[in-house]
């Protein structure tokens, strides 16, 4: 997709059991190929690998791209940014602090840039108690486990397994503990000269894409193909792709007529299904 109008540019299929990460070098190929440049790319945590990074970066692409908070390497700078990141110079907006820290990630020189969302934190605080009382209730339902169900219930909680499969547990407070210090926190990696602000607000336009995948799954009705035959399917695409671009399109242009008047994407379309041209 286009950042400037929001516009698909092209798309090419490809085998689903390929995972995102191991294409991203086929889609700087297709830029080339294409004839596209001055190509910058917003990537979720799925593209997040050493080789894409140093791939990106050599090639003088821009990059932004989410990494995974499990990784070692980020979780210390999120420890390095801790203690001062809510501080009143981080706020970039109610609730949401950041703090950049320019180093070598992922074997190349960037800028790794730590959020902090109270609101957030919160949330997913919330949310990993709820996991844990469920996974308590779970256990009180059980009179009796074997060795490899102790293994999988033992997330959060210490479970003490008698030989005849009864039990005892209770909760493993250093690992809650763990888990929720990381809580609230994300990070983006750039080898851009962006500000945490510019950045995460560039971040936050990447959710196009996925509305534009609601739109060819719900709204042009592509959630199955029901082709048979290569050359069927490669037609059904096309079209999808050409539909893709005028729904598209409505989205970027009656965006405020339709907020103004309360009316949907869909019920635009319906309203010009009614359209009758003589011909």
């Amino acid at each position: 997709m286009s950042e400037s109008n929001c516009l698909p540019v092209f798309y090419v299929t490809y085998p689903g059991s390929i995972v995102d990460k191991s294409h991203l070098s086929y889609m700087m190929a297709y830029n080339e190929e294409l004839g596209i440049s001055n190509v910058g790319f917003v990537l979720d945590r799925g593209f997040c690998a050493t080789a894409n990074v140093q791939d990106m970066n050599k090639n003088s692409y821009d990059f932004i791209i989410g990494v995974e908070k499990r990784h070692k390497t980020t979780r210390m700078a999120i420890d390095l940014s801790r203690d001062c990141i809510e501080s009143i110079h981080n706020r970039i907006e109610s609730g949401v602090f950041a703090f950049a820290i320019r180093g070598c990630f992922y074997g190349t020189k960037s800028t790794m840039h730590i959020y902090y969302d109270r609101s957030l934190a919160d949330n997913q605080v919330d949310g990993l108690f709820r996991s844990i009382e469920n996974e308590e209730n779970l256990l009180r339902q059980m009179s009796v486990m074997t060795p490899m169900e102790a293994k999988r219930h033992r997330g959060y909680c210490l479970i003490n397994l008698a030989d005849d499969g009864s039990f005892t547990f209770k909760r493993d407070k250093d690992k809650m503990e763990r888990a929720a210090k990381y809580c609230g926190f994300y990070c983006l990696l750039t080898n851009t000269a962006l500000d945490s602000s510019q950045i995460l607000a560039k971040y936050r336009r990447k959710d196009v894409i996925e509305k534009s995948f609601d739109d060819l799954k719900n709204h042009i009705s592509m959630k199955r193909m029901r082709t048979h035959k290569t050359d069927t399917t490669d037609g059904k695409l096309f079209c999808s792709f050409i539909a893709l671009i005028v729904a598209s399109e409505l989205d970027v242009n009656f965006k405020n007529f339709m907020n103004k008047k309360s009316i949907s994407k869909e019920g635009i379309i319906r309203e010009m299904e009614k359209i009758c041209v003589d011909a």
